[in-house]
């Protein structure tokens, strides 16, 4: 209620200069896209100091706050961005010591013992700052700490549900490692894969393939070969989870992914097409949003019949994309240009309009 007029003023003054605003508790946030951040609201000055916007710190102040200087930051995409303690770069995540600390109570938990594990916590860990009396179990602190890290970063994400796995296994009186799933290859069900069970989806499935790939062998040898091959698959995966997508298997000199979001497909393989470059090397990318049916760790249907065909029309260093993913990005900023009149895609029933989207 007492800051009804203030949020209302600032909301206005950041969607003038470009920006977003958002406010928890006393801490005002303003990010923008924008290469230079507005001199409106705020600048560095001499000396690395920072300096309100005249309009910011007015707005600020006749709603009878005062800005502190000492606390406010201006951050660049190259720095840390860390918003109420979470790091917000590319996507909401926790500092390395966070995960390292659950990491560490875990191991404890299974080295040492519970009882030993809860000793060692109390003596070396526990925060001061709790009421008079709070006296938590190791346990449950652990589970909270598990269940944060699973909001911030998403139910799904691997980390958390090894997490999990291994909480729940030590709570058991089982092994740490009992029955661990692989993740990367498991993503739609937290339980383990059953053959019984089959169901439909509709996601972005992305086929990548390596250009000329005998060609490539060669020229370069089989152990040259080899380490390029390594660097390809670790860069596929490091772009594919930061964008939250999910390798569903590895197709000879390619990948299968699926995605949630298509646009986030798009972002992603137009990153893998501009990074396998530098290895001196180039992939072909194939998109397409259908329901395909997620049969335990694998993926069928004529969604990834699609994809596949459509991949298979892209030239070197290509995002080739269907025009259904192109129809569902209309108006959000990414540019597609149309590739040739509708064709027939093998095996597909119908013509088929395809785009490839322009590099950023």
């Amino acid at each position: 209620m007492v800051c009804v007029r203030l949020d209302r003023e600032l909301q206005r003054l950041a969607r003038d200069q470009g920006c977003w605003y958002t406010r928890y508790a006393d801490d005002l946030t303003f990010s923008t896209n924008r290469a230079k951040f507005p001199h409106a609201l705020a600048e560095l000055i001499d000396d690395g100091k920072i300096q309100l916007g005249s309009e910011l710190a007015s707005i600020i102040g006749a709603n009878g706050f005062s800005p502190n200087i000492a606390k406010t930051r201006l951050k660049t995409a190259h720095d840390r961005q860390l918003v109420t303690g979470i790091k917000v770069n590319e996507r909401p995540n926790l500092d390395r010591r966070y995960v390292r600390r659950i990491r560490g109570m875990l191991h404890a938990w299974h080295r040492h013992g519970l009882d030993k594990a809860q000793e060692e916590w109390v003596a070396r860990w526990d925060s001061k700052d709790r009421f008079p009396g709070a006296a938590p179990k190791f346990v449950d602190v652990l589970r909270g700490r598990i269940a944060y890290l699973a909001m911030i970063r998403g139910p799904s994400d691997f980390m958390v549900r090894r997490f999990l796995d291994q909480y729940d296994n030590l709570k058991a009186n089982r092994d740490l490692h009992y029955a661990l799933g692989d993740y990367s290859l498991e993503p739609y069900q937290a339980e383990p894969a059953r053959d019984d069970v089959v169901r439909r989806r509709l996601l972005t499935v992305m086929f990548t393939d390596i250009v000329d790939s005998t060609a490539q062998l060669a020229v370069h040898g089989d152990q040259a070969w080899r380490n390029i091959r390594e660097k390809h698959d670790r860069l596929i995966r490091s772009e594919v989870r930061r964008r939250w997508g999910r390798i569903i298997k590895w197709l000879g000199d390619g990948s299968l992914t699926t995605f949630d979001n298509p646009s986030h497909a798009v972002e992603c393989a137009k990153r893998i097409v501009a990074s396998v470059a530098e290895l001196g090397i180039q992939v072909r990318v194939g998109l397409h949003t259908g329901e395909v049916e997620v049969d335990g760790r694998d993926i069928h249907g004529i969604g990834v019949n699609i994809s596949a065909r459509v991949g298979a029309l892209a030239a070197a260093s290509e995002v080739l994309a269907s025009q259904t993913v192109k129809d569902l990005l209309e108006g959000s900023g990414v540019v597609f240009r149309r590739r040739g009149r509708a064709r027939r895609l093998k095996g597909v029933p119908g013509r088929w309009r395809v785009f490839a989207a322009v590099p950023d």
